[in-house]
Order: C-alpha cells, then structure tokens, then sequence
C-alpha cells in the first residue's frame, strides 16, 4: 500500500481506523442492509460462533515491506468476486466489497448488485479500478471522512491501515488481500468455517502481533434478527392458537375470574415477612 499526502488518502487513513459504527453505517450508505459489524476480542469458538458471521475483515497498521504480488492460478479462485488494491483511498471499501460480493445471503442492495454484475468479467484491477472511479462508493466512504485538513506525508506514512478479508465461498475458504493478484485459499470450507480460519488468523496475529490490529465480523444486525425472531414467535403463537378449542380466549378470562389467588398471596407475603421485606414495603 503506497503512502501519499494527497487529502483523499488522509480522509481515508481516518475513516478506516475508526469503529466499527462507521463500518456498519458505510455498507447502509452502499445499500447493504441487515447487517452490522462487532469487533472480536478471541477467535475461539466460545467468541465467535454464535455470531455466525458473513465473512471477516482484519485490520492492522501497515508497514512498508519487500511484498510484491503474486501468481496465483486456481481455477476455483476464477469464480470468486475479487478486486485489487489501487489506491488507499478506499481500502476498507474494497475490502468490504470483496467479502460482500462472495456472500450470497447477504442482500447488497440495488446498486451494489448492479456494480458487481457490471464488473463480473472485469480482471481483479480493471475492478479495484471500478471502485476508485465509483461515484457511490466515493461519496459513501468521503461522507464518513474526517473533516480535518491533510498532514504532511511525514506525519501520516505511519498511519496507514489495511484491511484483508476472509470469507466462504464455492467450497472453501478465501484470504481477500487486494495488495496480492488474487484470492488465496485458506482451506476446505466446512460447517464451521472459522475453525478452516482460526490457524490462519492466528499466523497473522503473531506476524503483527507488535504493531496495533482489529478484527471485525460481519454479522446480522441486532435488529433484523430480533425481528426475525419476533416474527417467528408470532407465527408459532398463530399456529398454537389454531389448535385450540373455538373460545378458548373466554375461556381463559372465565378462568382468570374465578381462580382461587388467595394460597398465592399468602404464600407470596409470608415469604417477603420471613425475608425481612415485608415492614420495609408496608412503610411505603
């Protein structure tokens, strides 16, 4: 990832470290609904696999190094949406969008599905060339910009950020890094693909381990999945309401009605007395 002094780059070094709120609200400002970023603290199961995550996006503080991309020639590889990184202006965008794009439950919106159909016979950098030139995607990483002017290239070289992503797709599992030439595989996918993940993750934590990373899941939304489940509940209640008898509503009032409460409350008092609560209610 090349540093540079220009205000978009600066605008993008601080976008991208940022938490995982703005994430959330960059893929809603590309028309990627019901879904939201948390940022893992462990990558054992007891961390991660109630989230069911989507894909996930490892950020870390990058350093200049010898790295150069490259060849990789996986015929399955040819499938997966994949694009270059050619510039820092939008590192986290593409990063985002290479996992997105390979996530078939996930609904990307009008706009996000018009981009990829439109770029799905491109090369990896006619495609990193579509995102930089993508006024939606300009506009939706520029409006979550720091406002602050640009610093000089001195100040800011060590304060670049990039993001690789891993995600399932088309039987395995896949390192995203649009510095490299293409997607590596990581592994087999299986039901539980962050087990295919987890040595990988953890090679790249010890490698960085000294310069400050994050991790982050793509998961569903808090919302949209207590939705879900109210909903579901709803349509269990309909269904257990269609097994009962014709009235069964006045039936339960009659019951309510004439129901003896008076062993209740006398147990529920003598409780409170024998636990020292009762004189305290009372005085209220």
């Amino acid at each position: 990832m090349a540093s540079s002094s220009t205000t978009s780059t600066t605008a993008a070094t601080k976008t991208e470290n940022a938490s995982t709120g703005v994430f959330t609200t960059l893929t809603r400002k590309l028309g990627v609904k019901g879904l939201e970023f948390v940022e893992l603290y462990d990558i054992e199961p007891w961390a991660v696999d109630h989230l069911h995550p989507h894909g996930l996006i490892f950020c870390f503080l990058w350093r200049k190094d010898t790295h150069r991309p490259g060849t990789f020639d996986d015929p399955t590889a040819e499938r997966v949406w994949f694009a270059n990184q050619l510039s820092d202006d939008a590192c986290a965008s593409q990063a985002i969008l290479n996992v997105l794009f390979n996530c078939p439950d996930v609904k990307i919106g009008d706009d996000m599905a018009y981009f990829k159909e439109e770029t799905k016979d491109m090369s990896p950098v006619m495609r990193g060339l579509a995102i930089s030139n993508s006024t939606i995607i300009r506009e939706a990483h520029n409006s979550l910009a720091s406002k602050k002017p640009a610093k000089k290239e001195e100040e800011t070289e060590d304060e670049v950020y990039h993001f690789i992503g891993y995600v399932p797709a088309y039987g395995k599992v896949w390192e995203l890094d649009g510095l490299k030439s293409g997607p590596l595989e990581v592994g087999e996918a299986s039901t539980e693909w962050m087990n295919v993940v987890r040595p990988a993750l953890r090679t790249k934590m010890r490698k960085y381990g000294h310069i400050q990373f994050s991790l982050l899941a793509i998961v569903d939304g808090a919302f949209e999945t207590a939705s879900d489940e109210w909903e579901y509940w709803k349509r269990e209640r309909r269904v257990l309401e269609r097994h009962l008898d014709p009235g069964w509503e006045n039936s339960t009032e009659h019951i309510k009605r004439t129901h003896d409460y008076e062993p209740f409350f006398t147990e529920f008092i003598t409780h409170l007395n024998n636990e020292g609560h009762l004189a305290q209610l009372l005085k209220k």
